[in-house]
């Protein structure tokens, strides 16, 4: 799964990691201490790295850990499976905290941000991205995918009210403020996904994210007709071998509160 996560669908969540970092700066001589939470097979860990942060880097699956030792080792760069809102760091031990495409899985999103936010020293900042909840290119090819073949999807497990926030910029700047986070900004990035067709359908035979679930709950029939129809649609709309699709996210940016005077 790991494998099949870092050749399709982590080279979208990519896409986002320069507007992610260029908010927290470089670090300074002494160094800073980053933490990259939900980190993947460490994209974003690693270019921190490289940027000079001292980085934990963390992730609820062991086999994307185990990944990204492989893959994406950097002296500067540790690896560690960790459950949020469950974090074995002490209180404000981090000058930085990265969350990619996290926050939008999470089963109780204030939690997880409370979670951040106790780890953070004072006056640290956030850097964190949701999908918007406006369709995607992506979102709209598999869509088209499961229509052309007939195939049902699965019965999701939506987040109860009460614990749901709206993909929207307002959405998270309200979630970042009432999780407690100061000077928050909120705002779109985007940029242009770039994949072969071949890479991109591993994510669904995986079993990866939503069209991941579609297919598996199909039978063999199926799951043929949706890897045909997918081939067929692709094929039209290829530059030099490659898909090329838009893709935005929500970027938010916040500081952890500073202790009252």
């Amino acid at each position: 799964m790991a494998r099949a996560y870092e050749l399709s669908f982590g080279r979208l969540c990519a896409g986002a990691a320069n507007a992610m970092l260029a908010p927290l700066g470089r670090p300074g001589a002494e160094g800073a201490r980053l933490l990259d939470a939900g980190t993947g097979t460490g994209t974003i860990a690693l270019a921190a790295g490289e940027l000079g942060f001292t980085v934990d880097a963390v992730d609820a699956e062991p086999s994307m850990i185990e990944y990204a030792e492989r893959f994406r080792r950097h002296p500067r760069v540790s690896y560690g499976v960790e459950r949020l809102p469950a974090l074995s760091f002490g209180p404000n031990t981090f000058d930085a905290v990265t969350a990619n495409f996290v926050v939008n899985h999470a089963d109780d999103p204030l939690a997880f941000l409370d979670d951040l936010r106790r780890v953070m020293r004072p006056g640290a900042l956030l850097s964190v991205t949701v999908w918007p909840s406006e369709l995607s290119a992506l979102n709209s090819l598999w869509n088209s995918v499961i229509a052309a073949a007939g195939a049902r999807r699965p019965e999701g497990a939506r987040l109860p009210p009460e614990k749901d926030f709206d993909r929207t910029i307002v959405g998270l700047r309200s979630l970042l403020r009432h999780a407690g986070f100061e000077a928050v900004t909120v705002s779109t990035t985007s940029w242009t996904f770039r994949i072969a067709p071949a890479a991109l359908w591993m994510a669904p035979e995986a079993g990866i994210a939503n069209i991941g679930a579609t297919y598996i709950a199909q039978d063999d029939i199926v799951r043929e007709k949706m890897r045909s129809a997918f081939v067929a649609m692709t094929a039209t709309a290829l530059d030099n071998g490659m898909l090329s699709l838009p893709a935005t996210a929500i970027l938010g940016v916040a500081a952890a509160p500073s202790p009252p005077p």
